[in-house]
């Protein structure tokens, strides 16, 4: 990011998140479906451990590459970041933790994703948090020095 006079400023911590975060995802997504992509849903889903930790498929491999993808197209942007930043950590973070909560350690959440409670946490809850926290952060800042 670059200032009228052309020198660099440092991105806001909702733009940082959704430069981390987005790139973590598109590794995340694209090796998920190297590594297993496989698309069965209800009875049939199936996943591999990525990096040996975290259980993954081709549903889930897609979901983190598109928020990934998502996540990196708008970290640039001033006007955006926040509003990204809180659908990331909502739609790709929040929504499906509870949802793997909901469906239980070795169950299909919502059909299409094996549930692993370690990737509930670390790569869905605690991020998604994150994301909505530092959206909301610049929200109320923004309102107050606007």
């Amino acid at each position: 990011m670059e200032t009228a006079a052309g020198t660099a400023t440092i991105p806001r911590a909702d733009q940082l998140y959704l430069w981390v975060w987005g790139a973590i995802l598109v590794v995340l997504g694209g090796g998920s479906l190297l590594l297993h992509p496989d698309f069965a849903v209800g009875d049939d889903v199936s996943g591999e451990h990525l990096f040996g930790v975290f259980e993954t498929n081709g549903w889930h491999g897609i979901a983190g590459l598109t928020m990934g993808i998502l996540a990196l197209a708008f970290a640039r942007s001033d006007r955006w970041a926040p509003t990204v930043a809180a659908v990331v950590g909502g739609v790709g973070g929040i929504l499906p933790a509870v949802v793997m909560f909901l469906a239980g350690e070795g169950n299909a959440a919502a059909g299409l994703v094996p549930v692993d409670i370690r990737d509930a946490v670390l790569l869905h809850l605690v991020p998604g948090v994150l994301g909505v926290a530092l959206a909301m952060r610049y929200a109320a800042s923004g309102r107050r020095a606007g």
